[in-house]
């Protein structure tokens, strides 16, 4: 990998070759007689965002196939500037995709049903293709078209997340390597082109001269096994990342979409909560944990930015009533939803004691924040969207229209039940702990029949964290165990070592299909609540510890860091970004929320098997 390189390298800097330098390299290393039956594909990606490519099958040997591929690629890229970086890959033999006849038979009756991706013969496709892993081979008689593995990565094709599922990713691979080729738009009801796939070896070299490494979907492959070190420094990236998206006025920098688009327009009220409350999170663990100290305090300062966001956005829907609420309000659609508001009230229930700030700046905007009950006036807009029985109204307007909760967001609940335990263990404020009770009692009412039996049974991540709080506040073991029954739920989904396709699967939680990060980093979250109701209860958690440094291996896996990337142009900042998914470069800062939290909670397994040993 190194040899080959410093070929492309120097290929590409005008330096070489003439036919010394290839007499040179033959005799003195081994590239020469490195195996490439069917050729190598060189790609040259610059920080400009331009990009060329360049294959050959013909020459002497695989050094000469490789400088040729490399020339081509360099007569593509003419004119690009900056730092380029280099990827190679060596293809295998390409295999026709299985015809499948009582599918194509089939396939004719669901042509339009485009959600589920059954369109004519090209169907099969979504069975037969694993997105990052299969490159696609094209064949309509006017020369091949090839997609290389990692295209729907580097090229963005998968970015943000088609809808439709796997199907949707395969379709939207076969028509962009079309479209990126022949520029008309892909016909999926004719039968003109024959498709088979295609997998390559595939490296990259990041920077100049730096150590080569091998891709997996684009990423580098490793870490084989995340040690102590490797995870602190990974948490910590990913709360610098998250703590760099804060911006001016405290607004977040939504997403980051590379290689297409820098940011959005997009934005989330309840995200940007969620955000504040990662970062509140990522400093209190700090304070006890000298390795994260500094980054703790770099958290901090974004989170108060972010949090002064909520301030400016807290308004009083009804200022002529007796009560003093503040409820975090969308401007643009005048919406306060219980979720945003809840969060919001979370992040300010973590804010720390002043004594415990060593920034004198930092501890005035503390002090400051305490000092205008921000929090209690908060808490009371969330205690007003909790209905008689224990529901939770999805906004305020409803609420305010409203006795009774008709249809409950799925994740609302879970947010204001979780929210409620911090602000009662700050506040002490008895009617905040009766109210998440209410909302936990009738969770306990509602769930699955396996949880009343101590089975595993599939729950809520947010109720999971709060049911696991909750017992610990309340000395309730009912909550405990509800949590404990939910975490194990999750842990039915989670792929486990030995049994995985793909190296990038392990440690994933998925139902269906290829993992998504969303799901991965919130199972971990609900897990690691689930580990502390397992203790609270007296009973061993190992199951838990195991499941949660399995989960970060993988959240690890989809980070991008100084040795990935090597694709993404110069301007956009992912550095400690936790991607959307294992074939997406889309980076949100909700996944990095619950990633933070997530890798807090396996490090906290990680030390607890420490101490058991």
């Amino acid at each position: 990998m190194r040899e080959a390189s410093a070929a492309v390298r120097a290929v590409i800097e005008r330096k070489f070759p003439t036919a010394g330098d290839l007499r040179r390299l033959r005799a003195n290393g081994r590239l020469a007689s490195a195996p490439s039956p069917h050729g190598v594909f060189v790609t040259v990606f610059h920080g400009d965002g331009r990009r060329g490519r360049g294959f050959s099958d013909s020459g002497a040997d695989t050094l000469e196939k490789l400088v040729n591929a490399a020339s081509t690629a360099r007569l593509r890229e003419a004119g690009a500037s900056g730092e380029f970086h280099i990827q190679i890959d060596v293809p295998g033999r390409s295999r026709v995709i299985a015809e499948r006849p009582l599918f194509h038979l089939l396939s004719a009756a669901y042509r339009d049903i485009g959600k589920f991706g059954l369109v004519g013969r090209y169907g099969r496709v979504c069975y037969e293709l694993e997105p990052g892993i299969d490159g696609l081979v094209l064949e309509d008689g006017a020369g091949p078209i090839v997609a290389l593995p990692s295209d729907p990565i580097t090229e963005g094709w998968l970015t943000p997340t088609p809808a439709g599922g796997d199907p949707g990713k395969s379709r939207a691979i076969l028509r962009n390597a079309w479209v990126a080729h022949r520029g008309r738009p892909f016909d999926f009801s004719a039968d003109a082109v024959a498709v088979s796939k295609l997998r390559t070896f595939a490296f990259a070299e990041r920077a100049p001269h730096a150590e080569p490494v091998a891709l997996l979907r684009a990423s580098p492959d490793e870490p084989a096994e995340l040690t102590r070190d490797e995870l602190v420094r990974r948490t910590i990236l990913a709360a610098d990342w998250l703590g760099r998206q804060v911006g001016e006025g405290g607004r977040f920098r939504y997403e980051t979409m590379p290689p297409k688009s820098r940011s959005s327009n997009d934005y989330a009220f309840a995200r940007h909560a969620g955000g504040a409350y990662a970062l509140m999170a990522f400093h209190r663990a700090s304070l006890d944990r000298s390795e994260l100290r500094a980054a703790g305090e770099r958290a901090l300062r974004a989170a108060l930015l972010a949090i002064s966001f909520v301030k400016t956005h807290a308004v009083d829907p009804d200022p002529a009533d007796a009560v003093d609420e503040l409820c975090f309000t969308d401007p643009k659609t005048g919406t306060a939803t219980s979720g945003g508001t809840a969060l919001a009230a979370l992040a300010f229930a973590l804010l720390p004691e002043p004594e415990a700030i060593g920034d004198p700046s930092q501890r005035a905007a503390v002090m400051a924040f305490a000092g205008e009950d921000l929090l209690n006036r908060l808490d009371a807009c969330v205690l007003g969207m909790i209905d008689p029985d224990g529901a939770v109204f999805a906004n305020r307007g409803e609420a305010a229209r409203a006795r009774f909760v008709t249809e409950e967001h799925r994740f609302f609940a879970g947010e204001v039940m979780l929210s409620l335990t911090y602000a009662y263990e700050r506040t002490r404020d008895r009617r905040l702990l009766d109210a998440a009770k209410r909302i936990g009692d009738r969770q306990l009412a509602r769930s699955p029949w396996p949880a009343s039996w101590g089975l595993p049974a599939e729950g809520d991540h947010w109720v999971t964290q709060a049911a696991s709080r909750l017992a610990i506040l309340a000395g309730d073991t009912r909550y405990a165990e509800l949590s404990v029954s939910f975490g194990r739920g999750f842990l039915r989904d989670q792929v486990p070592p030995g049994s995985y396709l793909h190296g990038d699967y392990r440690g994933a939680y998925k139902r269906v299909g290829m993992p998504g990060t969303t799901l991965t980093a919130s199972a971990g979250e609900a897990v690691g609540a689930a580990m502390r109701a397992a203790r609270f209860l007296g009973r061993g958690a190992g199951e838990f510890e195991e499941a949660l440094i399995e989960g970060a291996q993988h959240l690890a896996r989809v980070q991008f860091t100084e040795q990935g990337g090597h694709w993404v142009p110069d301007g956009f900042d992912v550095a400690g970004a936790v991607r959307m998914g294992i074939a997406s470069g889309h980076c949100r800062i909700d996944n990095n929320q619950h990633a933070i939290v997530a890798f807090l909670a396996a490090l906290e397994a990680m030390d607890a098997r420490a101490a058991a040993r």
